[in-house]
């Protein structure tokens, strides 16, 4: 008599495939899990992630490109588990435009960094040339 092993359901991914699908790494996913964010089931020591962990997965990835923390990316995720989507998007709204203000003071001050570095860049530029100049007259 054989003993044939758990089957996952339907449309689920295990850690691996799922790290394949969005490119994030096994630790990662064990990090947001540790942080509450993600609840995998579990066949024996296999992780299974369901459609809504594989959604939720993609929603903190995004956020984490974006900027936010780990902090409001829970927020969001809880306000839609108790509110639903429409509370989500009310409350992601004001913090997305949050971090829009705090890229574009990034951006601004970004700008003044790299128009100083090209303005001392063409600066060296000119003194290596007359030194170079005066070492060849020399």
């Amino acid at each position: 008599m054989s003993i044939t092993p758990p089957r996952a359901p339907p449309d689920t991914l295990t850690i691996t495939q799922l790290c394949r699908q969005v490119g994030a790494t096994h630790r990662a996913l064990r990090f947001y899990e540790e942080k509450g964010l993600l609840s995998p089931q579990r066949i024996n020591q296999t992780r299974i992630y369901s459609r809504r962990e594989q959604v939720r997965l993609r929603l903190i990835l995004s956020g984490r490109r974006m900027g936010f923390a780990v902090e409001e990316i829970r927020e969001l995720i809880e306000t839609y588990d108790k509110g639903g989507r429409k509370a989500q998007l009310v409350r992601a709204l004001p913090l997305f435009k949050e971090r829009l203000a705090a890229l574009e003071q990034e951006r601004r001050k970004i700008d003044v960094a790299l128009e100083a570095l090209t303005r001392a860049s063409e600066r060296l530029l000119v003194k290596l040339g007359a030194t170079d100049t005066a070492s060849r007259a020399g």
